[in-house]
């Protein structure tokens, strides 16, 4: 039975559990994976960087032109994409599970919430990105740690709002979380979504043989912290 552990000593968000995932498959498979989105100018970075002198990958998506409006045009490209139902219906899943979260924080109708704001164009890479990973890994059981959290203050379109950022808090509702001494927002709303949807067990590492281990940079090189994030796969120990 193979399963995976998610270390996220360093934090959690989309771009690092899909980098880590993606450092074990290769690079080839994500080129597969663009492939089955129907996005036609995506801009795409792959590179290996250092994080604490160890090499991580670091995948980031951007597009900057034809932004999808709102919720429905998510889920129609999600729809249109190359992918088995059951990653289509929980990518759906966990992109209403954001939008629904932003909606009531700010008053709003799922409806009005601005796309373009909360990134969902990579985030539509990160999160059908990551499901694809898990089932090309044929995982059968995930784990993750317990999940950091930074504190201060961070600047968005809308202002200043306090670290965790009132969406990730949210989502983070039921997990098992503590707060780092560290000024920067180092789990995300869409990191944190993701695991809220796919992990069956937060806690200590589980007993297992390690098949592969894969690295994730976050984008920020902060000094306190590794900024990396491993996903670790391996073979469930019986006894």
């Amino acid at each position: 039975m193979k399963i995976l552990y998610f270390d996220c000593t360093s934090g959690v968000s989309g771009d690092m559990l899909l980098s880590s995932l993606f450092s074990i498959l290769g690079i080839d498979k994500f080129k597969e994976l663009k492939g089955r989105i129907p996005f036609s100018d995506v801009d795409v970075s792959i590179k290996n960087v250092l994080r604490s002198e160890i090499s991580c990958l670091q995948i980031e998506v951007r597009r900057e032109n034809d932004q999808p409006k709102n919720i429905d045009e998510v889920f129609e490209i999600i729809d249109n994409s190359i992918f088995d139902e059951d990653i289509k219906e929980k990518g759906k899943k966990i992109f209403r599970m954001i939008a629904e979260t932003e909606a009531e924080l700010h008053r709003k109708d799922i409806t009005e919430i601005h796309l373009h704001e909360l990134s969902f164009i990579d985030s539509i890479f990160e999160i059908l990105g990551v499901l694809f990973a898990i089932k090309e890994l044929n995982v059968e059981k995930i784990y993750s740690s317990k999940i950091p959290v930074g504190r201060g203050v961070i600047e968005i379109l809308h202002g200043k709002i306090p670290v965790p950022a009132p969406a990730t808090l949210e989502i983070l509702k039921g997990l098992p979380i503590y707060q780092v001494p560290i000024e920067e927002e180092i789990t995300t709303p869409t990191g944190s979504a993701i695991l809220k949807n796919i992990v069956s067990e937060f806690g200590v590492f589980p007993e297992m043989k390690v098949i592969d281990i894969g690295y994730g940079a976050g984008k920020k090189e902060i000094l306190e912290l590794p900024n990396f994030l491993r996903a670790i796969l391996g073979e469930r120990i019986f006894t």
